[in-house]
């Protein structure tokens, strides 16, 4: 493993540790109060960010990552 792959991976588990930190902030119960009961939607943001950064194939998986996490705590069905 050279050098570049392993700075690639390092960031690339920065930024699923960012992902998993906007997701626990996202669903604390007292975080962050309701303005006009409306609530910071986080994991929408980083996805975003990472992706505009990072390109195409890291954004979608950043996103895929976003998108289980996010299935994880909503109530209703898939679909």
């Amino acid at each position: 493993m050279n050098v570049q792959t392993k700075t690639k991976a390092k960031r690339y588990l920065v930024y699923a540790l960012i992902i998993f930190l906007a997701h626990i902030l996202q669903n604390s119960i007292c975080i962050f109060p309701p303005i006009f009961s409306a609530r910071p939607i986080l994991l929408i943001s980083a996805t975003v960010c990472i992706a505009m950064f990072e390109g195409e194939v890291v954004g979608a998986a950043a996103g895929l990552l976003a998108g289980v996490l996010w299935d994880t705590v909503t109530v209703t069905a898939d679909g």
